[in-house]
C-alpha cells in the first residue's frame, strides 16, 4: 500500500512520548465506541518525528569505519570477468553482490528460450575500470564514488536490498547523505533477521513520461520505491517511512496463521472486499493502521521500533506478538535494552 501524508493530520494530538502519560482508556474507547471518536485519540503515524529521533537505541551516524573493515576483510583467489571489467584475485561474496548490483537479466534459463534478455552495460567500456582495477572495491568506486558505491555493496551484502540504477528501472542514484539515511533505517532493526529479503529492489525514484513520480501526497511504496516527497521530508520522518514500508515486508514474510493471530488482536473481519475491525475490541497504533490489516502491521511494527513504551502501554498483546514473532526478541523501550542491537 502506499503511504499518503496528510496535513491535515498534523493537528490530531499525538501519542504520548512516556508512556506515564498515556492516555489509560486508549485500548477501550470511550462509551459511545464511536470511530471518529476513537481515531481522535491518534496520531496519523505510529511515531512522529521527533519521537522517532528520540527513541531508544536510535543510530545516529553510519559507521563507514566498520563497513570499510568489513567489506576489506573480504579476500579470496577467484577469477571473473562481468560486463566487460576482468576482476583477479577476488572474494566469492564481493563477485556476487557485484552482480547484483550491475547485471540486469535475471532469467532463467527456461526463461531466456522465450524472452529476449535486456542489452547489459558495458561497464569497462563505459568506466574504464581495467587496468587499473582488478577489485570490487575499486570498479564500485570507479562506477558510483567510493562512498556511495561501497554503501550500496554494503547494503546488498548485509540487508539484501539492491539500490542500483543499473539494474531497477527508473531508479536514481541515492547521494551519500541519502543512502546513508537508508542504512541507518536498517541498522534500526535487529541485526539477527538480517539480511531480510535476497536482492530486492529498494530504489530512489527516477519518474519518466511513462511512469511518473505518485505525486505530492506519495512518500514511498512496500516495493520498496521512496518518491520524491520521502527525500523532503524531516529526518525522522524518513526513517519512520522507511520502518513502514519494512513492516510489510516483514508481514509478508510471517506464516499465514500467524496473520490471522495478529488480525484477531483487533478483530478484523473481512466483508466482501472491505476490511472492518471492532471498536470494542481493537487497539491501533495511529490513524493509518485504521486502513486494513497490512496497514495496521506496518504501523504497529514502526511503533515497536520507534514509539515502543507507548505501544507496551496501550497495546500490549500486539507488542508482544511483534516481540515474540517478528522482532526475535529484540526490545527498544529503554536504552539499556540497545546493547547489540
Amino acid at each position: 500500500m502506499k503511504i499518503l501524508f496528510f496535513i491535515l493530520f498534523i493537528s490530531l494530538p499525538l501519542v504520548a512520548n512516556d508512556c506515564l502519560n498515556c492516555p489509560p482508556d486508549l485500548a477501550n474507547p470511550v462509551a459511545e465506541h464511536n470511530l471518529e471518536e476513537f481515531s481522535k485519540k491518534l496520531q496519523h503515524w505510529s511515531a512522529s518525528s521527533s519521537q522517532v529521533m528520540n527513541s531508544p537505541c536510535k543510530h545516529k551516524n553510519f559507521d563507514v569505519e566498520s563497513m570499510n573493515q568489513t567489506l576489506s576483510s573480504m579476500t579470496g583467489k577467484k577469477d571473473k570477468k562481468l560486463l566487460g571489467v576482468q576482476f583477479k584475485n577476488e572474494n566469492p561474496e564481493l563477485l556476487k553482490v557485484f552482480k547484483n548490483l550491475t547485471v540486469k537479466s535475471r532469467l532463467t534459463w527456461w526463461q531466456k528460450l522465450f524472452t529476449k534478455s535486456p542489452p547489459e552495460v558495458d561497464l569497462q567500456g563505459v568506466h574504464s575500470i581495467n587496468p587499473e582495477c582488478v577489485k570490487v572495491l575499486c570498479a564500485v568506486d570507479k562506477i558510483w564514488g567510493q562512498f556511495v558505491g561501497r554503501k550500496m555493496l554494503y547494503m546488498n551484502m548485509k540487508f539484501g536490498f539492491n539500490s542500483s540504477e543499473l539494474t531497477n528501472p527508473n531508479a536514481a542514484v541515492f547521494s551519500e547523505s541519502e543512502i546513508d539515511d537508508v542504512l541507518l533505517g536498517l541498522q534500526d532493526l535487529p541485526q539477527s533477521i538480517m539480511p531480510m529479503v535476497n536482492n530486492r529492489k529498494l530504489i530512489k525514484y527516477l519518474p519518466d513520461a511513462a511512469n511518473p513520480d505518485s505525486g505530492p501526497l506519495v512518500w514511498a511504496d512496500s516495493r520498496i520505491v521512496l518518491f520524491a516527497p520521502w527525500f523532503k521530508a524531516t529526518q525522522g520522518s524518513r526513517f519512520q517511512t522507511l520502518a513502514h514500508e519494512l513492516g510489510h515486508i516483514l508481514h509478508y514474510a510471517i506464516p499465514s496463521e500467524k496473520k490471522t493471530e495478529f488480525n484477531a488482536l483487533s478483530s478484523w473481519v473481512k466483508i466482501g472486499d472491505t476490511w472492518e475491525f471492532d471498536v470494542l475490541g481493537a487497539c491501533m497504533p495511529s490513524n493509518y493502521a485504521m486502513t486494513n490489516p497490512n496497514e495496521d502491521f506496518a504501523e504497529s511494527a514502526s511503533a515497536y521500533r520507534y514509539n515502543a513504551r507507548a505501544l507496551y502501554a496501550q497495546c500490549p498483546a500486539k507488542y508482544n506478538f511483534l516481540k515474540n514473532s517478528v522482532f526475535a526478541g529484540v526490545e527498544y523501550r529503554e536504552e539499556s535494552q540497545c546493547s547489540g542491537k
